[in-house]
């Protein structure tokens, strides 16, 4: 029997309620619900969220210690291969409203495989929770530099010699890590979307990185990146991206050289420096991302804005 389905509203890597990125979690609670795994009803629903990604939730093995779900996440407009934002929403949605009891999570996803989520303080509004990734390869390509790099930083209002550095990776599309030199304020940084054409679509990523002194002492470096994509230019926290931006700062020979230098460790210990990335378009976010165990670990708070039941409608 098809039945009204529960949803969430959440702030994702959110430092404060009403920051980060937005997401709409849905979840099924048996996994013989015919609307379960159906990509239509899945786009559908998104396009009425109208939000950037809904997360779905499919029980696999609800009932254990660490409950296990099918997840997948889809735009208004198609399906996503990996959501950073919207995994956390769903997990916190799960930690605080169906298993308060859970400490853990696994995720079973169609295109990358499965994925953890960790409970990393106590429940409630603005519980921290931790993602287990994998790592996106994002080797640094020099010839980039003179071509994407002066194109971002043209966008950006930024003499092309403030790029110091580009790394490429798969996002669907080919995206980029755009790293710029330490004392440029990207907060300040007015973007024209339109000298991004070219680039590709929203999925497509090019980021700005500027690198400060760390907080965090002699483990710990900062990093504030904001995303530039060709819309929209508000773009809050975003997490996806992040499994990238470790692998540049963290595994890639120059600028991994250079977070070690700032952070005051060798570089055979880059591995072990924690990013503390803070996004600075006007929604604000931030997330402590690291290496653990070869994988990208990124910790980021939720808070709930809402919540209710979809309809059943005909289809």
């Amino acid at each position: 029997m098809t039945t009204p389905l529960p949803y969430h509203l959440i702030n994702a890597f959110a430092p404060t309620p009403h920051a980060g990125n937005q997401a709409s979690v849905v979840v099924f609670p048996t996994a013989d619900d015919p609307r379960a795994n159906n990509e239509e009803f899945y786009r559908k629903t998104a396009a009425d969220f109208n939000l950037s990604e809904t997360a779905f939730l499919v029980p696999v093995d609800a009932g254990a210690k660490e409950p296990r779900y099918g997840l997948r996440w889809s735009t208004p407009a198609a399906e996503v291969p990996l959501c950073g934002h919207a995994t956390l929403a769903a997990a916190y949605a799960l930690f605080n409203y169906v298993h308060p009891e859970a400490k853990k999570l696994h995720f079973d996803t169609r295109w990358r495989g499965t994925l953890a989520a960790t409970l990393e303080s106590e429940t409630g509004q603005g519980a921290l929770v931790g993602l287990d990734f994998p790592v996106t390869d994002t080797p640094a390509v020099a010839e980039l530099v003179s071509t994407v790099g002066a194109k971002v930083a043209a966008a950006a209002g930024l003499p092309a010699d403030d790029v110091v550095g580009v790394g490429k990776f798969d996002f669907g599309v080919d995206a980029y890590v755009v790293e710029v030199k330490e004392g440029v304020a990207v907060k300040d940084l007015k973007v024209d979307s339109a000298a991004l054409d070219g680039l590709g679509r929203a999925h497509q990523l090019a980021r700005l990185c500027a690198r400060r002194r760390h907080r965090r002492g002699p483990r710990g470096a900062s990093c504030p990146p904001r995303l530039l994509s060709r819309v929209p230019l508000t773009t809050p926290q975003t997490g996806s991206a992040h499994t990238a931006l470790i692998h540049y700062y963290l595994r890639t020979a120059d600028a991994s050289a250079r977070v070690a230098a700032l952070a005051g460790v060798p570089q055979a210990d880059v591995e072990k420096v924690v990013l503390d990335a803070a996004q600075v378009s006007p929604r604000g976010g931030e997330i402590r991302a690291q290496i653990v165990d070869g994988r990208a670990s990124l910790v980021g708070k939720g808070w709930r804005w809402g919540f209710g039941q979809l309809e059943v409608l005909p289809q």
